[in-house]
């Protein structure tokens, strides 16, 4: 009864984050409009698909992201600026490793992007200063969600 109720006050919560979300246009040629900051926690990738479905960023629009925006590091994270001028921030959260330890808390953001359906590998894109870049790791990482709209 507990989990029950537990679960149904947390699909609430998230009910309500979805919607009072801000989205950016930041002027890319996809249209793809990126929420102006990650939703709160870490999810493993089967959490984060199953909560937030089809709004995570798939491949192609974070290679948009990476390849469109100016990249300015702050030293907390990245300004990223749209050929339109507008613009969102990533800080680093770092991450959560199958031991629940965290991990690059201040140095790196890793965030989960959608794969191709039944993968035991999920990808991710990694910020840091020194990279912005998408890898395969293992899904039971448990890393920051930043969400888009078409």
């Amino acid at each position: 009864m507990k989990l029950k109720l537990f679960s149904t006050a947390l699909m609430c919560v998230m009910a309500f984050s979805m919607s009072a979300q801000t989205y950016i246009d930041l002027g890319l040629p996809s249209g793809t409009k990126w929420k102006s900051a990650d939703e709160q926690g870490f999810y493993t990738y089967p959490s984060a698909r199953y909560f937030f479905h089809d709004a995570l960023p798939n491949r192609a629009q974070v290679r948009e992201l990476l390849a469109n925006c100016t990249w300015k590091w702050t030293g907390k994270g990245y300004k990223v600026t749209g050929p339109n001028q507008n613009c969102i921030y990533f800080t680093f959260n770092g991450y959560l490793d199958c031991d629940e330890d965290l991990q690059y808390d201040g140095s790196a953001a890793l965030l989960w992007t959608l794969d191709a359906a039944g993968s035991e590998w999920a990808y991710l894109y990694v910020l840091s200063d020194e990279q912005r870049e998408i890898l395969e790791e293992s899904n039971c990482w448990s890393c920051s969600v930043r969400l888009v709209k078409n």
